[in-house]
């Protein structure tokens, strides 16, 4: 899944760290995909939602998702479009609740679990308040960013099958930052296998909340984190 926004990078790899890996750098990891289609079917499906078309609105999303393009507002359009036709619909209710289901499940992976279950009202979502924001470079205070690199730096291991078969390259971490500066909804999204995609996600989880600055209160914010796996600094 990819989520198709401008993010931020935070530099880090399995070496001593320098002051320049503490500071974020403003990096384009999508593909080239048709994003004028992409955000011509986001902005129909909101049409749908706010003329309360909410059979339109589901089907609108089952083609952004397989664009593997969802944006949170989008996502919430539909939980909420699927829960007015739970309510509305007796014949199709079942398949609904099904389709539900799925959604939740997929959203923990996509957004996390504190995004995903603090689901937005009709009103936040129309008025485009219910949003996942990139990560600004101002949004960090640098105590966090140093806490948070030697936390990584501490936790990451060259897996053995990577240095037996002297594979090295960089692993794409995505990851959702809460409302409280807790990380959630982390996602490798680029991997090169031999236990570095794992080995990564165990090295950003259990870190240290951030504390994120926000003028206009607490948001949820995503990131990519790529994280280096480099033979010559492993064997120093």
């Amino acid at each position: 899944m990819r989520i198709a926004i401008l993010v931020i990078y935070l530099s880090l790899s399995h070496r001593v760290l320098s002051q320049s890996d503490y500071f974020p750098i403003i990096e384009d990891v999508t593909e080239e995909i048709d994003f004028e289609s992409i955000e011509a079917l986001s902005e129909l499906q909101l049409d749908h939602f706010m003329k309360k078309e909410y059979v339109e609105v589901v089907n609108i999303y089952e083609d952004l998702e397989r664009h593997q393009s969802i944006n949170y507002q989008n996502y919430q359009a539909t939980i909420f479009s699927i829960k007015q036709l739970i309510k509305s619909t007796k014949s199709e209710r079942q398949i609904y609740q099904e389709r539900l289901a799925k959604l939740k499940e997929s959203g923990y992976s996509w957004f996390g679990k504190m995004a995903t279950d603090d689901e937005c009202s009709r009103k936040t979502i129309l008025y485009d308040r219910c949003t996942i924001y990139p990560l600004g470079s101002f949004d960090l205070p640098k105590s966090d960013l140093l806490r948070f690199s030697q936390y990584v730096k501490e936790n990451l291991k060259y897996p053995e099958e990577a240095l037996k078969n002297k594979v090295e390259g960089e692993v794409l971490v995505k990851l959702i930052i809460n409302k409280d500066g807790s990380i959630d909804g982390l996602e490798v999204i680029e991997g090169i296998g031999y236990g570095c995609d794992e080995a990564a996600l165990t090295a950003v989880k259990g870190a240290p909340n951030f504390n994120i600055y926000r003028p206009f209160g607490p948001v949820y914010s995503v990131t990519i984190l790529p994280i280096t796996f480099n033979l010559n600094t492993a064997e120093n």
